[in-house]
């Protein structure tokens, strides 16, 4: 994807304007090259925690619900992530990254890492949604689920 040519496209705007416009359309452009790039149907998910969004293919969701035959290998992945770096949020929570697929080494192999996807020091979320409510509206190219 040319960044340079789509930051062009905001010409003399000024830079609350320039993250309006990126906020809206690059989640878009990345959907679609996704969803070109995808042989397969996609379902998309996108996640709201914080001052970040996670762009998910729920693509297990379909099999679930009876929308595509069970028993073929498909995996969910994350598409895209995009937000605004804040603060660092608190203390890690070392109990639950240790929890989330067992040891490292032992499901993963050895050299992996579970990662984040934006590190804490950005302000990236502890956990996922915890017990804060979740919002989701539909709209034609993917879900949003908000943390309230």
């Amino acid at each position: 994807m040319n960044y340079h040519s789509i930051l062009a496209e905001t010409g003399a705007l000024g830079v609350p304007d320039v993250i309006t416009f990126l906020r809206a359309e690059l989640p878009r452009r990345w959907i679609a090259s996704y969803k070109g790039a995808t042989p397969r149907p996609t379902n998309i998910l996108c996640i709201e925690l914080a001052s970040f969004v996670y762009i998910f293919d729920f693509v297990t969701e379909l099999e679930v619900n009876g929308v595509l035959e069970q028993g073929i290998v498909r995996e969910d992945r994350l598409v895209a992530g995009y937000g605004l770096s804040t603060v660092d949020v608190g203390k890690r929570e070392t109990s639950r990254m240790r929890g989330w697929v067992g040891p490292t080494e032992k499901y993963l192999g050895r050299g992996r890492d579970k990662g984040h996807v934006f590190g804490r020091a950005l302000g990236g979320p502890r956990g996922w949604l915890g017990d804060q409510p979740v919002f989701a509206s539909a709209s034609t190219e993917s879900r949003l689920v908000r943390r309230g």
